[in-house]
C-alpha cells in the first residue's frame, strides 16, 4: 500500500491509502515506487515469448534461458518485447503477465 496525498483545495490535504489495481493478490509494486531501467528482472516465457526471443535476440535466447526463464535488465526486456506489449494482444510473452524484480 502507498500513501498518496491528494490536494483538493490549496490549504486542505486529504490522505488516502490506495492499493495498486494491477496487484491481484495484494503483492506487487507500490504506487510511487521507483524502478531503475538497469534493474535485473526475471520472466518465464510463454511459447509466444520464446518465438519473439528467437527472432529478435537469438544470442540472448540461447545463452540466457533456463527452464523457459529469461533473466536480464529491464531495458533489455523492453527492447526485446516492446512491440508485442500492448493492450488487447491475444498472446502474451510472459506466463501470467508477471515480471519478477530480482534483488
Amino acid at each position: 500500500m502507498s500513501l498518496i496525498t491528494l490536494l483538493i483545495f490549496p490549504r486542505i490535504k486529504i490522505q488516502s491509502k490506495i492499493k495498486c489495481l494491477a496487484c491481484c493478490k495484494g503483492g506487487g509494486i507500490e504506487l510511487g515506487q521507483e524502478i531503475n531501467m538497469n534493474q535485473i528482472i526475471e520472466v518465464k516465457l510463454t511459447d509466444y515469448g520464446k518465438e519473439i526471443m528467437k527472432e529478435k535476440a537469438p544470442i540472448l535466447y540461447h545463452h540466457s534461458t533456463k527452464n523457459d526463464h529469461f533473466v536480464t535488465e529491464l531495458w533489455q526486456l523492453f527492447q526485446t518485447f516492446g512491440e508485442c506489449m500492448y493492450n488487447g494482444n491475444p498472446e502474451v510473452p510472459f506466463v501470467n503477465n508477471k515480471i519478477k524484480i530480482k534483488e
